[in-house]
């Protein structure tokens, strides 16, 4: 059986100072300092968040099973172990898809 290789590939990119103490923030607080694993992350993140919007479009029905499932979670406070489990960029990306169904 021959391995797959999987082909990294560097990438220079100018960000904003503002932006980039957000990011160095992250990376001391859950990657160790390391700036390449914070952004790879929040590469995946955005992407996973950008197909999830997706979805909801293509299927609003999705969005209802969504919303009563968080409902039932807060009826039988749940939600809040659940909440409390997830990571500060998990919990970012809830508030972020909020405000994008909202507006």
């Amino acid at each position: 059986m021959i391995a797959s290789r999987i082909r990294k590939t560097g990438l220079s990119i100018r960000l904003a100072p503002d932006l980039m103490k957000i990011i160095d923030e992250l990376a001391v607080s859950e990657f160790e300092g390391n700036v390449n694993r914070t952004i790879v992350s929040l590469v995946q993140g955005g992407l996973k968040l950008k197909k999830f919007e997706q979805t909801i479009r293509d299927n609003p029905e999705k969005s209802d099973e969504i919303i009563n499932e968080m409902n039932e979670k807060i009826e039988n406070e749940s939600v809040y172990d659940w909440l409390d489990n997830l990571t500060d960029r998990q919990k970012k990306g809830i508030v972020e898809y909020i405000q994008t169904t909202k507006d």
